[in-house]
């Protein structure tokens, strides 16, 4: 048995040959590919077909949807069908570099850790580069550096950037479930640092996260409603979760909440929320610190 599987929850078949593509290009074949079709109403089997000579590939077609009610769900029944000991979650419509598995690989027979993250890039529809995060300054990161690289916008972070050991998936719950999986990614890697003592990184060649247009829940402002409901549940477990690990709250951790909060209300939701549904997000922040609470209400209500 590989000791890697990348498992690709689909349902768009857009961008899912480019996917395709970019994985049987890996120099190191040494994986097994899982694909969850999340009853998609568009033809994935036969795109998937063209790679099975190309890849050692499972395709699972799934007789009902789970995306649409419970995104983080379906990705834990398409790792289920996986066996190997270090999952990577990728996506439908992303590419990684041809030499993505060969680091991977060398990574976990040298380091023997549980968990890895690769550089990112984001970029437009065609692939082209519309920004690259920093160079890593560190060959390991805490859960709290994550999260205030995140925050501060230092860093952003996407799901296939990480590598993680099947031990730590389950000892971490899987995943944490939000609305339309809203910073359930970001949650669960904040748990998984805590847990596995930090993150690997891998430097290199990065991964390329595409930007492509409504299809994308970030870029979807119908999900306006189900994204601000998803930034106040994070926030209400983040002061959970920090509590339990005695991370405390200080002040460049507030400062980059703050930026985070700002960020999401003014660019991923473009200041479209209601009072009722601004007055639960401070709610939940007035547990890390009231006075930012009470700043973020006054700006926004006004």
């Amino acid at each position: 048995m590989h000791s890697l599987a990348i498992v690709v929850p689909a349902y768009k078949k857009t961008f899912l040959r480019e996917v395709l593509d970019s994985i049987a290009r890996q120099t190191d074949q040494n994986f097994t590919l899982y694909i969850g079709d999340d009853h998609s109403p568009e033809n994935l089997q036969d795109i998937c077909a063209e790679f099975e000579t190309r890849i050692n590939l499972n395709y699972i077609r799934y007789e009902e949807n789970w995306g649409g009610k419970d995104l983080p769900a379906h990705w834990e029944r398409c790792i289920d069908e996986s066996q190997e000991p270090y999952i990577w979650l990728f996506s439908d419509d992303d590419v990684m570099p041809e030499d993505a598995v060969q680091r991977i690989n060398a990574a976990i027979r040298e380091k023997k850790r549980s968990f890895y993250r690769f550089p990112l890039s984001i970029t437009d529809e065609q692939l082209n580069v519309v920004y690259n995060a920093p160079a890593f300054r560190h060959a390991t990161d805490t859960a709290e550096s994550f999260l205030n690289e995140k925050f501060s916008g230092e860093r952003p972070s996407a799901a296939i950037e990480f590598v993680f050991c099947r031990k730590l998936y389950e000892k971490g719950k899987k995943f944490v479930h939000f609305p339309v999986a809203w910073s359930s990614d970001d949650a669960t890697w904040f748990r998984y640092a805590f847990l596995g003592e930090g993150i690997v990184n891998l430097p290199g060649k990065a991964v390329c996260w595409r930007q492509s247009g409504g299809t994308n829940i970030s870029t979807n402002p119908a999900l306006n409603q189900e994204k601000m409901n998803a930034t106040t549940r994070f926030m209400t477990w983040l002061r959970q979760e920090m509590t339990i690990h005695d991370m405390p709250c200080t002040a460049e951790f507030l400062r980059n909440l703050k930026k985070y909060i700002k960020t999401v209300l003014t660019i991923s939701l473009n200041k479209k929320f209601s009072t009722k549904e601004l007055v639960c997000l401070c709610r939940a922040l007035a547990a890390f610190d009231r006075k930012l609470a009470f700043q973020i209400f006054l700006k926004y209500f006004v």
